[in-house]
């Protein structure tokens, strides 16, 4: 990955959360104004540095690196599973006949299985 694909994804996942540089540089445990260099000067952020902004932003640096829509996918994935879990057992039962009958319906009207 190139210096402005590290910066375009630190500032993504920084606007995300809605977080300045400076509360960034911060939480990452970083010396003063090492973000604020990444952006002016050719300066390419370390594995250590990415991994201080990775912890900060409470994920991997393989989720740093994985394909955006993957990563998306994987964690909406993590959420769904998470949701089934907490439900009982009778729910469970419930939810899965829901999905049965919502794929059958929902494949008849776009025509993928009849």
């Amino acid at each position: 990955m190139e210096k402005r694909q590290l910066i375009a994804r630190i500032e993504e996942l920084r606007k995300e959360r809605g977080w300045s540089k400076l509360k960034l540089n911060e939480d990452a445990g970083l010396t003063a104004g090492t973000i604020y260099q990444w952006y002016r000067t050719e300066r390419m952020p370390t594995i250590n540095n990415l991994e201080c902004v990775c912890n900060a932003f409470g994920i991997s640096l393989s989720e740093f690196f994985a394909d955006d829509s993957a990563m998306r996918e994987a964690i909406h994935d993590q959420e769904l599973y998470q949701l089934i879990v907490a439900l009982s057992e009778a729910d469970k039962k419930l939810f899965i006949e829901f999905l049965r009958k919502f794929t059958k319906l929902h494949c008849k009207h776009d025509g993928t299985r009849k």
